[in-house]
């Protein structure tokens, strides 16, 4: 089952120059190791409709793909990696990078069938999913978790190039 699921009245958000959405999650550094970090992985999901999804590509990257790997670069394209650095108060854009948090660009999708679809008319639903739930097409197993996390906990999305959207969702 999903995280969450978000979704814009009267608007979705389309492909723009650079990341078109930003998760913010709370990972953070370990006090035991200075390139280890606990962190709370989850796919992105995006949809026009709310019915057809499609995910943002990810891949979890460890030399064993059964544990869990504390190293960011093992959780390629996933949400919950990167520490939030964004406060709405201290005047930095929430798509700048030094914001934190895990941008995701609508130029990564496939061309073809729903995710060119999405590539190319955008989105008005956002789904988060724990990786902890979801099966790893590698291993046929649900992706490792660190032992004592409970499943991510999203601090805020950010998306850029909304446009008003005629179909009234």
């Amino acid at each position: 089952r999903p995280y969450g699921v978000l979704g814009w009245t009267g608007a979705r958000v389309t492909n723009g120059p650079g990341a078109d959405l930003v998760v913010f999650e709370n990972a953070f550094r370990t006090t035991w190791a200075a390139d280890e970090w606990f962190m709370d992985p989850a796919v992105v999901e995006v949809s026009l409709d709310g019915t057809t999804w499609v995910a943002f590509p990810h891949d979890y990257l460890a030399d064993d793909e059964t544990t869990y790997s504390p190293h960011v670069e093992d959780w390629e394209g996933f949400a919950g990696v990167t520490p939030v650095l964004y406060d709405s108060d201290d005047g930095i854009d929430a798509f700048d990078p030094l914001a934190g948090g895990d941008a995701f660009d609508l130029d990564e999708l496939a061309t073809e069938g729903a995710a060119g679809e999405v590539r190319r008319e955008g989105f008005r639903f956002v789904r988060i999913t724990s990786a902890a739930i979801l099966v790893n097409d590698d291993t046929g197993e649900v992706f490792p978790r660190e032992r004592i996390s409970n499943g991510a906990d999203i601090d805020g999305i950010a998306a850029r190039w909304l446009v008003p959207d005629d179909a009234g969702m």
